[in-house]
């Protein structure tokens, strides 16, 4: 049978049979309708799973540290990690009381990095003033040398930072011998910087340096001669700055002469003048006035 014959005898069929041609046109169109929505539903689930691979990837890798570094310490430890704990950045190791006065100056981890299971992260911090010194002052400011320690711009905000040593050649020697800062965690001369996990403890190089000085006590005279660093070198951040300083020349006290018995150290023999309280030693009862004796 050929193919028009074919389409003679379905068509005379349909035109016998209106109710049963009707019947299978509707089932066709059924069927084709539901079979392009299930390839769409296949197509939509592929796409899905496609899109939500890399989420379940993601998810199966290990949290990370958030940018918390230039935050108050207060909305800082909102948004840190469970199990965080706060330091000092400073080798002085100060606690806080007003977590408004501190600014958040390093992490462990750094941002970005892998948040260990078996540690939690570290939050560092200084207080507000020391936290903008430093970020503005990468290198060591030039300080006024010759003026008093009274008299130093350059330096502040960081006044609890500041470590005041004398020169070695000019130190008094009623100066007391050099005391360390934090020394009990301070890190061992044998140890590089690199080994330390611990961003608040200080480098034994600074340590080292600042320790040769001899501790100035507080005297408002003594002038500045020099610094650690010094200026121009790059500043490690929360590190303790040393002003070194020349005490000023005391004057001297000279003990006056005593002179020999019966006699005063001149002036008029007048004892009723003024001069005679300048008399030194023991004076006569008939050079004695009550004026004075």
């Amino acid at each position: 049978m050929s193919g028009q014959t074919r389409a003679r005898s379905i068509f005379q069929w349909i035109s016998r049979h209106p109710r049963w041609s009707t019947a299978i046109a509707v089932l066709v169109v059924a069927v084709v309708i539901f079979g392009q929505n299930d390839k769409d539903d296949g197509a939509s689930a592929t796409a899905a799973g496609l899109v939500t691979q890399p989420s379940g990837a993601q998810a199966s890798r290990s949290p990370t540290m958030p940018n918390l570094v230039g935050m108050g310490l207060r909305e800082a430890e909102s948004s840190a990690p469970h199990g965080y704990s706060v330091h000092d950045l400073s080798p002085l190791s100060r606690g806080v009381w007003i977590t408004s006065n501190w600014t958040v100056a390093a992490t462990v981890p750094t941002a970005g990095s892998p948040l260990p299971s078996a540690e939690g992260a570290r939050l560092y911090y200084l207080r507000n003033d020391e936290y903008t010194w430093f970020r503005q002052h990468p290198e060591m400011p030039d300080l006024p040398i010759g003026t008093s320690r009274e008299n130093i711009p350059q330096l502040a905000g960081i006044r609890e930072l500041i470590d005041y040593r004398y020169a070695t050649e000019s130190a008094p020697t009623t100066t007391s011998p050099p005391h360390p800062i934090g020394a009990s965690d301070s890190q061992p001369a044998s140890e590089p910087p690199e080994a330390s996990s611990d961003p608040s403890v200080e480098l034994a190089s600074e340590r080292a340096s600042r320790e040769a000085l001899a501790s100035a006590a507080y005297d408002s005279a003594a002038t500045v001669v020099d610094s650690l660093p010094r200026a121009g070198e790059k500043i490690r951040i929360g590190r303790m700055i040393t002003v070194v300083l020349k005490p000023q020349p005391q004057p001297t006290y000279v003990e006056p002469t005593e002179t020999a018995a019966g006699t005063y150290s001149g002036g008029s023999s007048d004892t009723n003048s003024d001069e005679s309280h300048r008399f030194v030693g023991h004076v006569p009862s008939f050079h004695c006035r009550k004026k004075w004796c």
